[in-house]
């Protein structure tokens, strides 16, 4: 019975063990203080609001607007994005919608860049400018009261150099209650 007991532990220490191998630390991406999803609104300084959106419960001033890290995973650099093939910013076709690679501080959580970057929006072929972009750490509360963070974006395009896009917005929470009817679903 001993030499049974014996085995059945011994058989019991080699399952435990196998099953305490350390998983590998996947680690964070190099741009995580700067990566986000945000509700932004946006105006243009020759057409006011071009953020609106229509839902089936009214007309909602907030669209959702992205930060993230590119595949360089790099501190040096950022994609800022309006979600791409949604088209946010794209306003009745009227060509405020961008996706860029643009500079990036890590330290200062700022953005810009000092000449046009080409534009990767499917609804938008003209070049960007990020003139300022700044993200606040916990610099903005949502709308059920949490401290978030927030963003400012200014932006000119080469097409319209007269007209400069301002976007601010909070980041997103995760909360239902923080949410806006244009949530994007894809």
């Amino acid at each position: 019975m001993y030499n049974k007991l014996i085995v059945i532990l011994i058989i019991a220490a080699a399952f435990s063990l196998g099953g305490c191998r350390k998983l590998p630390d996947l680690g964070k991406t190099a741009t995580v203080n700067m990566s986000h999803g945000y509700w932004v609104t946006a105006y243009s300084s020759v057409n006011g609001l071009v953020s609106a959106t229509a839902s089936n419960s009214g007309m909602y001033n907030h669209v959702f607007f992205n930060t993230y890290n590119t595949s360089a995973n790099t501190t040096d650099s950022i994609w800022v994005d309006d979600i791409g093939a949604l088209g946010n910013l794209n306003s009745a076709n009227a060509g405020y919608d961008f996706k860029v690679t643009a500079p990036a501080n890590y330290t200062a959580l700022t953005f810009n860049s000092s000449g046009f970057l080409t534009n990767w929006s499917p609804n938008n072929s003209t070049s960007a400018q990020i003139v300022k972009g700044v993200i606040f750490p916990k610099g903005g509360i949502s709308p059920t009261g949490v401290a978030t963070d927030s963003i400012y974006i200014q932006v000119v395009f080469q097409g319209n150099t007269a007209d400069t896009l301002t976007v601010e917005g909070v980041a997103f929470t995760g909360y239902p209650g923080d949410n806006y009817p244009a949530f994007p679903t894809n």
